[in-house]
């Protein structure tokens, strides 16, 4: 009898950890809800400030814009999946500047029919910011290149 009563009152313990756990994890749900749905809603108001203060200004306001067709999307991603340094093999093959770098995530930004200019330069820097984002990687961990096939030319 006092065994079924042992496992009666384990069980019973067991349920209310397993309750109270659910619980924290419905909590946090919850939470990150809030918080997205706070952080959304601060957008939306600051949208709706800017374009009530400044359309008067005769400036064109426009909310939640798209950029883009779709999410952006790199041109190349390099990963080393070992080692903390590229391999003899790997460094062979790898472009300038790669070489010398010790990240282990390398996005290259191919620009084939255009020459590199402040606009190529600032995209890079917007997918760098993304898959920064994405990855929840420390900046230092991650690398960006512009790989152009055109030479620089002199300007006379």
């Amino acid at each position: 009898m006092s065994d079924s009563l042992n496992n009666e009152s384990s069980y019973i313990r067991k349920q209310k950890v397993m309750s109270q756990s659910q619980a924290v994890d419905e909590r946090s749900e919850d939470n990150s809800l809030e918080n997205n749905t706070t952080s959304q809603t601060s957008h939306v108001l600051f949208g709706c400030m800017m374009k009530e203060s400044l359309t008067p200004l005769n400036l064109e306001v426009e909310s939640d814009y798209e950029v883009g067709k779709g999410p952006p999307r790199l041109d190349v991603l390099i990963i080393r999946r070992t080692g903390t340094k590229w391999s003899k093999a790997q460094l062979e093959f790898l472009p300038d500047g790669i070489r010398q770098s010790n990240c282990k995530h390398v996005i290259l930004e191919l620009k084939y029919t255009e020459s590199i200019n402040k606009t190529a330069i600032f995209q890079t820097i917007g997918y760098l910011g993304s898959y920064l984002r994405l990855k929840q990687f420390k900046p230092e961990k991650v690398c960006a290149f512009i790989v152009s096939s055109k030479s620089p030319q002199k300007k006379c």
